[in-house]
């Protein structure tokens, strides 16, 4: 059955949401409410949204995204909405929020009566990725995760969980994003924040569930704990029948080469063990040639150094093969879940990038990348 390694959100057991996940009398519903800019409640627009989906993409700009088909008009510069799944078992029941949405696109019908509104929404990534629309800089010496923080202050917005593990690393020298970059394309606040967790390390900001920003220290995947088991059998499972699997290594490096761009001024030219990382497996490649790659790092430090590099050498590794599988609706389905999937017997530990919801309680579609502990 599904495995629960933490408790849920709301106030129910592992062990009761477990139950309502994979037992077969369970009823789904779906309800969504419209929030203000600061996430509190406004209004219950359940009655007024017919149907949609909300899905999450892990390896894109903006991860999560939403469709709904609404028969009301809203606000749609300023409006926010929160999905939410309910589960009941007749005996239980548990609500599950699946994440805050601005409705940036609405379509109308109104060849139909009541005129129909079809809006796609992006998550709280799409009002932090907007251009600066002047340069911005950090003076070296300030303290990444408190600089972080103004970031967020300076575009507007709040809402930010981050993990406290990086406290006291600075800067080593200033960072300045210019308004003319010379990459031609304009910063935005989402890019400096990426830039400034990158320093240390954390994984790249996301929007969970109740639309709140979050990071946190990268942690290989392989070494992560598991949050679901999808196991087979006919009354053990949500696991569905149709599972593909995709395996592509040829473009794949072999030799990582990590290099500290923005060295302390004054420092020595960088060499290995300090401003440089290098990660060379071609010995043991089977395709018996060198793909070599060379990456430059903004970094607070070494440390920070070899963990970003062994991210980038976990991702371009988790690339070879990946598995496309549906499951009954999970609304705990969070940001890259780590989970094994459990195929003719054979159990794989996989990462999931990709994720689609629907609201009328249909299968849910998965895209996950297989990992190695």
């Amino acid at each position: 059955m599904q495995s629960i390694t933490a408790p849920p959100r709301d106030s129910l057991t592992a062990a009761q949401v477990s139950a309502l996940i994979t037992g077969s009398g369970v009823r789904v519903s779906a309800g969504t409410e419209l929030l203000a800019s600061d996430l509190t409640v406004t209004e219950d627009i359940s009655d007024d949204v017919a149907g949609g989906s909300v899905s999450r993409a892990c390896l894109a700009t903006i991860h999560g995204t939403c469709r709904l088909s609404l028969s009301r008009e809203l606000d749609w510069d300023t409006a926010l909405v929160r999905p939410f799944m309910i589960l009941s078992d007749g005996a239980t029941s548990a609500r599950f929020n699946l994440g805050v949405y601005s409705l940036a696109t609405p379509e109308y019908r109104y060849a139909e009566s009541p005129v129909t509104y079809d809006a796609q929404g992006y998550d709280r990534l799409y009002l932090l990725n907007r251009e600066v629309g002047d340069s911005y800089s950090v003076a070296a010496g300030t303290d990444v995760l408190t600089a972080i923080r103004q970031v967020f202050a300076d575009a507007g917005l709040s809402g930010v969980l981050l993990d406290g593990s990086a406290a006291g690393k600075t800067l080593p020298r200033d960072k300045v994003w210019p308004l003319i970059p010379t990459e031609g394309q304009p910063e935005t606040w989402l890019r400096i924040v990426n830039d400034l967790l990158a320093m240390v390390s954390y994984r790249g900001v996301w929007a969970d569930q109740d639309g709140l920003y979050r990071s946190e220290p990268y942690v290989y995947p392989g070494t992560r704990g598991i949050e679901w088991t999808l196991d087979e059998g006919a009354y053990t499972t949500i696991q569905g029948e149709d599972r593909t699997l995709v395996r592509d290594g040829w473009g794949r490096p072999n030799k990582w080469i990590f290099v500290q761009s923005n060295r302390a001024s004054g420092a020595a030219a960088p060499t290995e063990g300090d401003g440089i990382y290098t990660v060379d497996e071609h010995a043991s490649d089977p395709r018996g040639l060198t793909y070599p790659v060379q990456v430059s790092l903004d970094v607070a430090d070494q440390a920070s150094l070899v963990a970003l590099g062994d991210q980038r050498v976990a991702s371009d590794k988790r690339r070879v093969s990946t598995w496309r599988l549906s499951t009954a609706p999970l609304p705990l389905a969070g940001h890259f879940d780590v989970m094994t999937l459990v195929v003719n017997g054979i159990a794989r530990r996989v990462q999931a990038t990709d994720w689609e919801i629907n609201l009328d309680g249909a299968d849910m579609s998965w895209t996950a990348q297989e990992v190695t502990a």
